[in-house]
């Protein structure tokens, strides 16, 4: 395994769980054959890809949640803005 090659698993590593794989981890990873850390590299892509579509869908609620408050904010200044507007018509 090349120094590049062991960088890229532990990026990929990172990227699926969050964190860098401990040293254990890179012994366990450097002692397997070719063919199990090929596998081991397709499980971490597939858990990449998971994390990257909860992050997408936890993204996307944040969002619909921000709208929604900008929107009730809007409301409330209309309603505030059109009280006032006429209360102070009336007065004059």
């Amino acid at each position: 395994m090349t120094q590049h090659d062991f960088i890229l698993i532990r990026d990929l590593h990172k990227e699926a769980r969050g964190r860098r794989p401990s040293p254990s981890w890179d012994d366990w990873f450097a002692a397997l054959p070719t063919a199990e850390k090929q596998v081991v590299w397709d499980g971490l892509v597939a858990e990449s890809n998971e994390s990257d579509a909860q992050e997408a869908l936890a993204e996307q609620r944040c969002c619909r949640e921000f709208l929604r408050a900008v929107r009730a904010g809007i409301r409330l200044v209309r309603r505030l803005w059109t009280t006032r507007c006429r209360g102070s018509l009336a007065t004059t």
